[in-house]
């Protein structure tokens, strides 16, 4: 195996990718790193996800997550040869840092979950209200690796500039692009105001706005506004069959969200029912065994 080669989890899972299959800034430049021997340190990682947040919030910092599981060896290695050096020290901090296991049956498995990361080890940035600012997958040497959070950062950089262009304008095309990229970054709320505008224009076609508000209940799932999401699809009835199906599965990841193990599991059943031949059965039905793993949620077990 080589370096960059990713270990994959024992068992598969897409939470994300089924719905996503179905719906169609930090400031600054790259840092200099002074050349050296490397030396052991150990940066301060939270192990709790909103206390990271809060952190993130009240510095105005990203936040690196280093996703990792007991099982993956490759997890270590980034933590001896990455982790534990001076040069990573250097960049971290000018970061909040959070470390968490995706078999935790809890935090971890959530954001897992959230980000579709299948592949260990992972590392996400984030911000304080989990949008994906950038992703790392596998391992790469520490000079390598802190020049891929640069590259990251400074990825995202550009992309806010394309958005502050693209957010002005009145193409319904452009918009409708724009808002499906911030979706894919777990960007729910700048998604959802998009969403919302097109939402009012005149010139949207009927199946176009059936689509459109789907989306909108989406992007406030990502965003945590889960009382919107679901109200946005209220008495929500299309006869698409396509999207009748992606409204089904919604459901079950709202409610999943929610830590609603009846509620998952009541969405999970309605799933399989209205669409028995649907080849999403088997992630419904992961996405409720993922809840009931969780031993934060009441219902759990």
């Amino acid at each position: 195996m080589t370096p960059a080669q990713l270990p994959r989890r024992p068992r598969g899972f897409a939470y994300s990718a089924a719905l996503a299959a179905l719906l169609a800034v930090a400031a600054g430049g790259p840092l200099a790193y002074p050349a050296g021997a490397e030396t052991n340190t150990e940066p301060k990682w939270h192990d709790r996800v909103e206390e990271a947040l809060a952190e993130a919030r009240s510095t105005d910092r990203l936040i690196l997550v280093d996703l990792y599981a007991e099982w993956c060896g490759w997890c270590k290695k980034l933590e001896k040869d990455v982790f534990s050096t001076t040069r990573f020290a250097q960049v971290a901090e000018n970061y909040v840092l959070l470390r968490v296991d995706v078999e935790d049956a809890g935090e971890g498995m959530r954001l897992q979950d959230r980000f579709d990361a299948r592949n260990l080890p992972t590392t996400l940035i984030i911000d304080a209200d989990l949008v994906r600012i950038g992703t790392i997958r596998g391992y790469f040497p520490a000079p390598t690796f802190v020049t891929r959070i640069d590259a990251q950062v400074a990825r995202w950089q550009k992309f806010m500039e394309g958005y502050r262009r693209d957010v002005v304008s009145e193409d319904p095309q452009v918009l409708r692009s724009l808002a499906e990229a911030l979706r894919r970054r777990s960007d729910g709320a700048r998604a959802a105001a998009i969403y919302r505008r097109l939402l009012t224009r005149e010139d949207v076609a009927v199946e176009g706005e059936d689509w459109l508000r789907l989306l909108l209940a989406d992007s406030l799932r990502l965003s945590r506004d889960f009382a919107g999401a679901a109200q946005a699809v209220a008495d929500f009835a299309p006869e698409d069959p396509t999207l009748t199906e992606a409204l089904s599965l919604f459901r079950v990841h709202l409610a999943r969200d929610r830590q609603d193990c009846a509620g998952t599991s009541a969405a999970v059943d309605a799933f399989v029912a209205e669409h028995p031949t649907s080849r999403f059965r088997r992630e419904a039905r992961f996405t409720l065994s993922r809840l009931q793993q969780d031993i934060q949620a009441e219902c759990a077990g």
